[in-house]
């Protein structure tokens, strides 16, 4: 198949290049995990995205999406809704059909037979801000494991979206965005990176969904730190970079 460039679009994901008509609209953040109080006129961010790169990605959101939303429990403000939604995500009974009833209940067993208990709960393991509540001891609860390729390809995905979102950025080769999660930060790194954001980057609140702290350096632009906030509870950072870091 041949085709012009001009008539030809680029999937911020693989960057492949399609023809438009096979052309689809990502949403940065999934429309799934939008919590029910988000205001109805609030705009749902979107990026150029490949057929193959949409359905994958929507697969990779709703399982981890389910995860999470499971351990924030029905009473967290920051994702009213969240809950409910992931328990339905999981009950065949809510199927639209017999093989979305199938597709349910396969997560179901997925996340059931992944849950642990007790002594086989790794305190070190728990991602920030997605533990018990304070006071709660970690053994008393089921823990839910987060595959890390799952978040980090969620991380990743979100990123490349923001980026196109605000300044229309594809990230090739050589640059790459390299992920910071607070686990693995000292507290000194977080309070620095926090501090430059703050006071030197754009700060995006999007209702009770998102929060998005951007600061590109000032003698390199495409030199860019961010940090995001899920539902007032979870962060990571992110850097896109052409340096060997």
């Amino acid at each position: 198949m041949n085709c012009r460039t001009e008539e030809l679009f680029r999937c911020i994901h693989c960057l492949d290049r399609f023809p438009r008509d096979q052309r689809t609209r990502d949403h940065v953040l999934p429309r799934g995990w939008y919590p029910d109080d988000t205001p109805p006129d609030l705009e749902r961010w979107t990026a150029p995205c490949c057929r193959g790169c949409n359905t994958r990605l929507s697969k990779l959101e709703q399982n981890l999406g389910t995860r999470i939303g499971l351990s924030l429990g029905p009473n967290h403000p920051g994702a009213i809704g969240i809950y409910e939604k992931s328990l339905r995500a999981m009950n065949p009974g809510e199927g639209r059909d017999e093989a979305d009833s199938r597709a349910r209940l396969a997560l179901q067993r997925e996340i059931l037979g992944d849950t642990l208990n007790g002594a086989l709960i790794d305190t070190r393991a728990i991602l920030a801000g997605l533990g018990p509540a304070e006071g709660v001891p970690v053994t008393e609860l089921p823990a839910i494991p987060l595959p890390v390729p799952m978040v980090d390809g969620f991380c990743h995905k979100l990123t490349r979206g923001a980026l196109w979102v605000f300044d229309e950025q594809v990230v090739e080769p050589p640059r790459r965005i390299e992920l910071y999660h607070v686990n693995d930060c000292g507290d000194q790194f977080i309070e620095n990176v926090n501090e430059l954001l703050e006071t030197s980057g754009q700060h995006f609140h999007r209702s009770n969904t998102i929060d998005i702290w951007i600061a590109p350096a000032v003698d390199a632009p495409r030199e860019i730190l961010m940090r995001f906030r899920i539902w007032s509870k979870w962060d990571w950072y992110a850097h896109a970079t052409e340096l060997d870091v």
